[in-house]
């Protein structure tokens, strides 16, 4: 294979990964209902989540289970008044 092919098949591949690891943000979140500080534990939890990295397979799979927690988390949150 020539360099310039193999050049764009790696910066595609770059591309999807990084677009792949944007779609688990929790910024999307709208947590304005809920407890402050229970949301607060929830993103710690979430932070420390995160920090341990990948143990198995690709990030992407770390970020996803990570944001899955930390749904779970904020939704046992009670409901300010």
């Amino acid at each position: 294979m020539r360099y310039a092919t193999m050049m764009k098949i790696l910066s595609f591949a770059m591309t999807l990964l990084t677009i792949q690891g944007c779609a688990y943000n929790i910024s999307e979140i709208d947590l304005r209902k809920y407890d402050d500080e229970c949301v607060r534990e929830c993103s710690k939890i979430y932070s420390d989540c995160i920090s341990g990295g990948s143990a198995v397979g690709f990030m992407t799979e770390t970020l996803r289970g990570c944001k899955e927690a930390f749904v779970v988390c904020t939704r046992t949150c009670p409901v300010k008044q």
